[in-house]
């Protein structure tokens, strides 16, 4: 968490695939990486996974959380999501390619099935200072499906100085399909509700499946439920449809009044 500061988000998906490119932009000119966090997410098949991964051809095991929970309806027994530190590997804006991931099998094709583990999919966060960044960022790295006892997935945001401009909310996670639907309610003083947005619209590595990347990082305009003087935003999902789990939030509010 950080004030004041700013945030960018990129992701690649990995099902069946041995790698991906996450595409990181928009950090301005002047700034400097403050700290990078990796999530990544993996269906497994009844045993513990590899903790680690590799991001720019290093080695890297999560060491911020590694949290299981509820499956993602592909025949895996359950989930795994995870985080790591990886500020030292990532200088600022540029392409960083993720590869080495938990996996039963490549494959170059469009056919999502293959054989279990799986792992769907990587974002990278970055968060930077300077370069006239001038945001408050709140963050949460834990990881939860809505395939688990409750069937829900919560964030709460707390502590929040908003002076009523723009703010922005990113969430990552795997299993968003296109041919399923979902929705978010993102709660303050109103409630900002996304529908059937979480679609696997990260890109990966040969061709694209039909029903989407089964990966999103995606990012959402919350201004509307942060009025100045508010300080919490909430965000909900409650499974309807689609299978999926959330690994990162993220939350941007700008700390100068707009005009």
């Amino acid at each position: 968490n950080c004030n004041p500061c700013g945030v960018v988000a990129g992701g690649t998906a990995l099902r069946n695939r041995d790698s991906g490119t996450i595409h990181v932009a928009g950090i301005p000119a002047g700034a400097t990486v403050g700290r990078a966090v990796l999530v990544w997410g993996i269906l497994t098949d009844g045993t513990d996974p590899s903790h680690s991964i590799t991001l720019a051809g290093h080695p890297v095991s999560a060491d911020l959380s590694a949290t299981p929970s509820g499956n993602l309806c592909w025949g895996d027994t359950g989930t795994l999501g995870l985080a790591a530190d990886v500020t030292s590997l990532v200088s600022g804006n540029g392409d960083y390619v993720v590869s080495d991931p938990p996996r039963g099998i490549t494959r170059a094709d469009d056919d999502p099935s293959g054989t279990l583990p799986y792992t769907d999919g990587a974002t990278l966060v970055v968060f930077y200072v300077g370069g006239g960044s001038h945001a408050q960022v709140l963050s949460d790295f834990t990881y939860d499906t809505d395939t688990d006892a409750d069937a829900r997935i919560d964030r709460h945001f707390t502590g929040i100085n908003s002076v009523g401009a723009a703010a922005s909310l990113i969430l990552a996670g795997p299993d968003g399909q296109s041919n399923f639907g979902e929705t978010f309610s993102i709660t303050g003083a109103t409630t900002v509700t996304e529908t059937d947005t979480w679609n696997g619209s990260d890109p990966q590595t040969g061709p694209s499946f039909s029903i989407g990347n089964l990966w999103d990082t995606d990012r959402y305009d919350v201004s509307a439920a942060l009025p100045a003087g508010r300080t919490t935003l909430d965000v909900g999902h409650e499974k309807t449809e689609d299978c999926i789990g959330l690994g990162a939030a993220v939350l941007s509010v700008e700390q100068t009044p707009a005009g």
